[in-house]
């Protein structure tokens, strides 16, 4: 039997109309798939300029005392805190995700990293909402992003999973929220 070719377009095109019909409740598919794709735009068009915003808070030296640093004992990197808020939203409301993390070892070049936050509903990974690349020095860095809930958005809880990898560093944590009528 030979072996299918993999066709990520279609694949591709079948989870955006998912997502699509997520959002938009239950108007036709190519309404949905429109106002989603606007939505998604707007979107990454917000969190683009967020994200240049991402701040180093704290110095190596604090890094160091927070995750009990021992000097040659490699890399360390860890999140400290992770929050989302507001818990419960209306839609067309604003949601803020906040994380900070911790370096510890990096050489002197610093370590690449890569920051992404991906939207859940109902076990589904529905979009996602960032992922940026950076070259990180010791410290301690706070990452904040916030998104408006589209007038369309299904009622239920939405979980946010926020990732930080890079160098053999592979963290993840996971937030939530409600959108409520």
């Amino acid at each position: 039997m030979v072996p299918r070719k993999k066709q990520p377009f279609k694949r591709d095109l079948l989870l955006l109309i998912l997502v699509c019909m997520l959002l938009q409740g239950c108007a036709s598919m190519m309404e949905a798939k429109n106002g989603a794709g606007i939505y998604l735009k707007q979107v990454a068009k917000e969190l683009k300029q967020e994200f240049q915003n991402i701040k180093k808070i704290g110095t190596a030296d604090f890094a160091r005392r927070a995750l009990n640093y021992k000097e040659g004992s490699g890399l360390a990197v860890e999140i400290n805190s992770f929050s989302v808020s507001p818990a419960e939203v209306k839609r067309g409301e604003a949601v803020t995700i906040n994380v900070e993390y911790a370096i510890a070892g990096a050489d002197d070049k610093g370590i690449d990293v890569n920051e992404r936050k991906d939207l859940w509903y109902d076990n589904r990974e529905i979009a996602q909402l960032g992922s940026v690349k950076f070259t990180r020095e010791n410290g301690i860095w706070e990452s904040k992003t916030s998104f408006k809930v589209p007038d369309t958005a299904q009622v239920g809880k939405y979980k946010i999973k926020q990732s930080i990898n890079g160098d053999g560093v592979n963290l993840q944590t996971v937030g939530f929220f409600k959108v409520t009528p």
